[in-house]
């Protein structure tokens, strides 16, 4: 059995992570009621280039989710493939191989509370890899909140900022949120639209003013987070029932874009797009730098108990394209 000390590149990553936390945009969007597959899209906006990568971690893998003396370890039980940050092990987007997915969504400010050293403490950026580590569904996801404590990691005055999105195969849908160091959690079906700074209630206050959902007003076009939501949420309503997985996901692809920001726009642009159908295990991936969409299917790994190892692949190299999945190469010590 390997051994990965997820925490001993934490402090670099958050220190990155956290120079301009305004900076950072998000769209997410969920198709859960169709019968062809369960499909979630987000892009992820930024000021600056945080050099993404995939890293494909199997079952296994012992981690740790900080460096203080009480911190959470556990065994991953599930093979799972995540984007990471700035050369890091910072997840912030990724399914595992049960159709669970997980999202680091920016925001403004996160309140974790103060430290309880009777909790085992998990730093926010690892947040993704443990959910995703760990848990089969959103259910069992939400019920092991009670058992760490999350924590940011304080580099000069800036810390990360991020709560958690999730979906399951099943269509179940979560947002975990932090207000004065308790957990706020919007849980259902319905939660199919999400942007960052603003809570879902607030936002679908809105929905009611603009035409696809009753009102007079027509789509906003301005890529503020409410705009994205209210564009995205009006495009997955008009999305026709798909006959098979392929239209799922083509459908899907085709309203996230309608929220992405090109280069040379004000707001942060969009650096890449990730797609994962969570009914057939597959993540799909595409950086705005290259024309390809490559793809991860995690049905296709042979790993087997006692050769695990973290396996990573460049997403930004301009050849690539299709299935990657046999292209990932052991991670380099260093």
């Amino acid at each position: 059995m390997n051994t990965n000390k997820s925490a001993i590149f934490l402090t670099s990553a958050l220190a990155c992570l956290s120079l301009a936390p305004m900076a950072q945009a998000n769209t997410l969007v969920f198709s859960n009621t169709n019968d062809q597959a369960k499909v979630v899209a987000r892009t992820m906006d930024l000021k600056e280039n945080e050099f993404p990568m995939l890293r494909l971690s199997p079952r296994g893998l012992s981690r740790i989710g900080d460096l203080s003396n009480n911190h959470l370890s556990w065994q991953s039980s599930y093979t799972s493939v995540v984007v990471t940050a700035y050369n890091t092990n910072a997840a912030t987007d990724g399914i595992n191989d049960q159709g669970l997915s997980a999202h680091m969504i920016a925001m403004p400010r996160v309140d974790y509370g103060v430290r309880d050293t009777s909790k085992p403490a998990l730093s926010n950026a690892l947040w993704v890899q443990y959910v995703l580590d760990n848990f089969k569904t959103v259910e069992e996801a939400l019920a092991s909140l009670p058992q760490y404590q999350l924590i940011h990691t304080t580099v000069g005055d800036k810390e990360v900022h991020a709560e958690l999105a999730l979906q399951d195969a099943k269509g179940d849908s979560a947002l975990i949120e932090f207000v004065d160091g308790n957990p706020k959690i919007y849980h259902g079906k319905e939660l199919t639209v999400l942007t960052n700074q603003f809570s879902p209630d607030i936002q679908i206050k809105d929905l009611s003013l603009y035409k696809a959902f009753g009102g007079e007003l027509p789509l906003p076009g301005e890529f503020d987070a409410n705009s994205r939501f209210i564009r995205a949420s009006s495009n997955l309503k008009a999305l026709p029932n798909p006959s098979n997985a392929a239209e799922a996901i083509s459908g899907v692809d085709g309203v996230i874009r309608t929220a992405m920001v090109p280069y040379g726009h004000e707001a942060s642009p969009t650096r890449w797009v990730a797609i994962g159908d969570l009914s057939n295990q597959i993540y799909y991936f595409n950086t705005t730098m290259t024309p390809g969409v490559l793809w991860v299917n995690l049905k296709k790994l042979n790993i087997k108990d006692g050769t695990a190892q973290i396996l990573t692949l460049d997403p930004k190299e301009a050849s690539m394209n299709g299935d990657v999945t046999k292209l990932f190469k052991p991670e380099k010590k260093g």
